[in-house]
């Protein structure tokens, strides 16, 4: 990340670290979207939880659709812009704690405000392909 788009490496509170990185995605001007967008192991309620984010900026809606069954978990917006998360504990998804994701496991369904639904891979579930 350059100097003036990192966020204070001495912030204590993970959650404001993390509303910061939000921003400059949705503004973008996040030098590394990789470190933000797609699938990230976090706790939640004090469980493992695999969160899966999104920046979709004209969706009403989207749904990860997890695994062969395609078993949809509701992403919420947590930013304006069209940042979206679903919060997906791993004991529901079959996985190990921290055990990695692979490219193909989940599919998003997005619906936009005039009705159209589709869904795709999610580009951030693969790894960058580009080196510097």
């Amino acid at each position: 990340m350059a100097k003036e788009d990192k966020p204070n490496a001495t912030a204590v509170n993970p959650q404001e670290a993390l509303r910061k990185h939000i921003e400059l995605i949705a503004r973008g001007e996040h030098s590394d979207p990789f470190a933000v967008l797609g699938p990230h192991w976090t706790e939640h309620d004090g469980k493992r939880s695999l969160a899966i984010r999104v920046f979709r900026p004209n969706a009403a809606e989207v749904n990860v659709l997890w695994g062969k069954r395609a078993e949809a978990h509701r992403a919420i917006r947590i930013q304006p812009e069209g940042v979206f998360e679903a919060q997906i504990h791993a004991s529901s998804l079959g996985k190990s704690q921290s055990e990695a994701v692979a490219p193909g496991a989940y599919r998003l369904q997005i619906r936009f405000s005039d009705g159209n639904v589709f869904d795709t891979y999610d580009p951030y579930a693969f790894p960058p392909v580009l080196t510097e």
